[in-house]
């Protein structure tokens, strides 16, 4: 049976949820209310500004954009003062920027953050924080499904908390990286972290972070066969959790006992734990949660035949682990952005202690006051660099914020979402649409290792960008092993069948050079489909934006992408009228369509890249075929 994946945490208790039901312990609304008519004081000192920005940033629970701003303020007023503890807060407005980040599901922006604090609890010197913002950026990267930045600094934050001896925080790093480690498959590092995390709460007598440690260790024993077990275990540990109302942990478990029967094949009781726990997730916004909720449920609609109402939960699902696969790309390319700047800045270190023992001798050398006089110089230069490395760090974040939303957005409508928050959606009467889809990706899927799979997924759609950014085309998504694109918006033009024509020619010849070139490598063959006609575009969502497109332009190009052969570029009419005083095409007659009916196809030659080509055959003409053949979709 299969439990967890690479791409899902399969138990998020005891990755976020454990360590923030812990770490929010102390959170208290009611503070952060009875401080908020202080902040609009002008009598207030450096450090009383301070502390003041620390606790209502930290307290703010009800407006999380409000608890940014003060995480903001507070880094800000830091990194300008000169309060011996300056860098201290630093750290401590990076992690409650952060937690509120991780609390709107930002959950990248949250892992920048994070690493942030790490860096100014090291300018500090202040190592319980360095400690947690270790285990805060291992509890995200293992959320996000980034195995190698999880595993890296989970390791961190355990020998921090031992050395530190502080066994509360170091039963919760374990049970965090037992956790991490159980979804990746990693067993036998799985339960021995879990059982020690369980044999130090169970001497601090505490049940509900047993509950939490119990469950995942009865989903260990599930994993390895002994299901009779696991289901005792996960039973009792949501009859726990339940007393202390822990939703989101309580979701998650019942998930689990909805995939166990469901492999058992006890419907009715996957049904009702599927259930039970998709509302759950529901209604706590767990967003993970949901989409494996919906990758469940749309299993055992398949199972009652009830297929169109699976595909549109399995779509849910597919859509949510999608973003979730682009923030993992993202979490590990931060990783090796942050280790090369982690190297770089030690050897700064090293240099800077080197001239500074060269400036001690020096000073013994000579008399007191020129000793002081480069002490003072040394600080002021200290706290230069660190202010500008700090200023540049906000800037490139800036910047990085920008590019991430103009790699989601259209240019005019990243700039109007941010004029005025929100998109108008648009009809556009003349669009070319494009879809792509890998040959038996299901297989590859199935039997090559996750990172390889991604790895030569990556490698085929970044040069598919390069084409798009070639002819001027909008590229709008991908789903799973499919490429969408258009061309004619968002600025209309009148030659966008031409160019959408071109690119997937393009496609099509790096398809086949790239299996020349590499035939040791992953290849892939290509089907192409084309249809032209109105669409509707605009921006979905308010949390997570996505520009996308609908009409029946969209769901034609789908099927001649279906309808297509492996190295085929497949058209509709409607295109074909558009392209064929250029384009030679072979006519492919009337083929039977799911929901549309007889459709006219035709291929593009690939010849035809060549120059305006000499038509074939099109309907109505004395060589049209007599007989097309017919394909049921």
């Amino acid at each position: 049976m299969s439990w967890s994946s690479p791409n899902k945490k399969l138990l998020i208790c005891a990755s976020l949820v454990l360590a923030i039901g812990y770490l929010s312990y102390a959170q208290d609304q009611r503070i952060a209310d009875s401080l908020r008519p202080l902040y609009a004081s002008t009598k207030l000192s450096e450090i009383d500004r301070l502390e003041l920005l620390r606790d209502l940033s930290f307290n703010e629970m009800n407006d999380l954009d409000l608890a940014q701003a003060y995480a903001d303020e507070l880094i800000a007023l830091a990194n300008a003062s000169k309060h011996p503890e300056s860098a201290e807060y630093a750290y401590r407005g990076h992690r409650n920027k952060g937690y509120a980040l991780r609390d709107q599901g930002r959950y990248y922006e949250a892992l920048i953050s994070f690493y942030n604090a790490q860096r100014a609890a090291m300018v500090a010197g202040y190592l319980d924080g360095e400690a947690m913002a270790k285990l805060c950026i291992a509890d995200t990267a293992a959320f996000l499904g980034d195995e190698t930045t999880s595993e890296v600094y989970y390791e961190k934050s355990i020998r921090a908390f031992q050395e530190l001896t502080d066994d509360y925080w170091l039963g919760m790093a374990l049970a965090n990286a037992g956790d991490s480690h159980l979804d990746f498959k990693n067993f036998d590092r799985a339960i021995e972290y879990l059982t020690r995390a369980h044999d130090i709460f169970e001497e601090q007598d505490d049940p509900n972070a047993l509950a939490y440690i119990s469950g995942n260790i009865g989903v260990y024993h599930a994993a390895q066969g002994d299901v009779n077990k696991g289901e005792r275990m996960l039973l009792k540990s949501i009859a726990v959790l339940k007393t202390y109302r822990d939703f989101a942990a309580i979701s998650e478990f019942e998930l689990a006992l909805g995939r166990l029967y469901f492999d058992l094949e006890e419907i009715d009781k996957a049904k009702r734990f599927t259930r039970s726990g998709m509302n759950y997730a529901i209604n706590q916004g767990l967003t993970r949660q949901i989409g494996e909720a919906n990758s469940i449920w749309a299993k055992i609609l398949d199972l009652d035949g009830r297929y169109s109402e699976a595909s549109t939960h399995r779509t849910i699902a597919d859509s949510i682990d999608n973003t979730f696969n682009k923030m993992r790309m993202e979490s590990i390319r931060l990783y090796l952005d942050m280790s090369q700047q982690a190297m770089r800045s030690e050897q700064e270190l090293a240099l800077s202690d080197l001239k500074d023992k060269r400036q001690r001798a020096v000073m013994l050398a000579t008399s007191i006051t020129l000793f002081l006089i480069i002490v003072l110089a040394v600080v002021i230069y200290r706290r230069y660099v660190y202010v500008r490395q700090t200023s540049r760090i906000i800037s490139d974040e800036k910047e990085r914020s920008d590019s991430l939303l103009l790699n989601i957005l259209p240019k005019d409508t990243a700039e109007e979402l941010k004029s005025s928050g929100q998109v108008q959606a648009k009809k556009y009467n003349s669009v070319t649409v494009l879809f792509t889809d890998f040959l038996s990706f299901t297989e590859y899927a199935d039997n090559l290792p996750p990172e390889e799979l991604v790895k030569a997924v990556d490698h085929y759609f970044s040069h598919f960008d390069t084409i798009m950014e070639k002819y001027d085309l909008e590229k709008i998504k991908t789903v799973g092993d499919a490429y969408l694109c258009a061309g004619g918006l968002p600025d209309p033009s009148v030659d966008h069948a031409r160019r959408m024509i071109l690119a997937a020619l393009d496609i099509l010849d790096f398809v086949r050079r790239t299996k020349i070139e590499n035939p040791d490598k992953i290849c892939f063959e290509v089907r192409i489909g084309i249809s032209t006609g109105p669409v509707v575009a605009g921006v979905v969502g308010t949390k997570k934006f996505a520009y996308d497109i609908w009409g029946d332009t969209v769901n034609c190009a789908s099927r001649m992408e279906t309808h297509s052969e492996p190295g085929k570029i497949n058209i509709s009419e409607n295109t074909y009228d558009l392209i064929k005083d250029e384009f030679e095409c072979e006519y492919r007659g009337l083929l039977d369509v799911k929901n549309k009916g007889k459709m006219k196809m035709y291929y593009v030659l690939p010849e035809g890249s060549a120059g305006k080509m000499k038509k074939k055959s099109s309907p109505g003409k004395s060589d049209r075929p007599k007989r097309p053949e017919s394909i049921n979709s």
